[in-house]
């Protein structure tokens, strides 16, 4: 057996490594549940990003009961920044705060929620269909509590 591959193979067995808490790579890119889930089992730390939009009297209780798990890095999006000083005070700093999001503009809110695992929508109904639309064009999954008119549906 060549040199190289028993060193391989010493450095593959330590224990650590055979108990899972060490990782070759800690930049995998995280997939779904079942990854996410594999990783943690191996000790990686993981935390999904979530972006709530609106900090009214919902959206921040929401902000707030994610912050308090550890396996969420929550952002909270509004222009009101009196509110979101508040929110973020509330979480003891657990939560970052976002006021240059304009919500009438969809290539904001797009942009606001790039590269997220989650966006959470918590905006007046008059908002919420055309902020639907700017989420599923950034390609995030979305929880939305908006109680709008129009028919959401029209976006598959």
């Amino acid at each position: 057996m060549p040199v190289l591959l028993r060193s391989f193979q010493r450095k593959a067995l330590t224990p650590q490594r055979r108990e899972g808490r060490v990782g070759c790579n800690k930049s995998i890119h995280i997939r779904g549940r079942r990854d996410l889930d594999d990783r943690r089992r191996r000790g990686f730390p993981v935390k999904k990003k979530v972006t709530v939009l609106g900090n009214g009297l919902v959206g921040s209780v929401m902000a707030l009961d994610l912050a308090e798990d550890e396996g969420y890095e929550v952002t909270v999006c509004d222009r009101d920044e009196a509110g979101l000083g508040r929110t973020k005070e509330r979480s003891r700093g657990k939560v970052d705060t976002r006021s240059d999001v304009d919500f009438t503009s969809p290539d904001s809110i797009t942009e606001a929620v790039r590269g997220q695992d989650l966006c959470i929508g918590a905006v007046p109904g008059f908002l919420g269909y055309p902020m639907v639309g700017a989420v599923i064009r950034a390609g995030v999954d979305l929880s939305d509590i908006s109680f709008m008119g129009e028919d959401y549906r029209e976006w598959d």
